[in-house]
């Protein structure tokens, strides 16, 4: 007699069982190794200067992660221009913004005037 007690289908399980763990393993790695956001680098610097008027917001970049250091700038139609952040257009355009979110902390939304305007006392009489 055979002490094996292992029914003929045993062998297979083992195999799937093997594999099903080394999955895990392997999906438990790929998802650690993206933990948090992709990021995006300026890899060079444009010669392109936007109008201010266009910009609404923009993020200094920093060596390290990413190979040069840059000003992007984020335009109205959602377009991004990595520029040079020693020149003089970029500085001004950057306290230009600036300005512009400070007074947009100060002022209400365009939101909040419209609800004022829409609420009107009523007519007595």
């Amino acid at each position: 007699m055979s002490t094996d007690t292992c029914p003929p289908l045993c062998g297979e399980m083992k195999l799937f069982l093997t594999a099903a763990f080394f999955w895990v393993i392997v999906a438990t790695t790929c998802v650690s190794a993206t933990n948090g956001p992709v990021l995006s680098c300026c890899l060079t610097i444009s010669d392109t200067k936007v109008h201010p008027k266009n910009i609404v917001n923009y993020t200094v970049q920093r060596m390290g992660p990413c190979p040069v250091e840059a000003v992007v700038f984020q335009t109205c139609r959602r377009k991004t221009v990595c520029s040079d952040p020693g020149k003089d257009w970029v500085k001004r355009v950057k306290g230009k913004v600036d300005k512009e979110k400070e007074k947009r902390k100060r002022q209400p939304s365009c939101r909040k005037q419209r609800r004022r305007q829409r609420v009107r006392p009523k007519r007595v009489g």
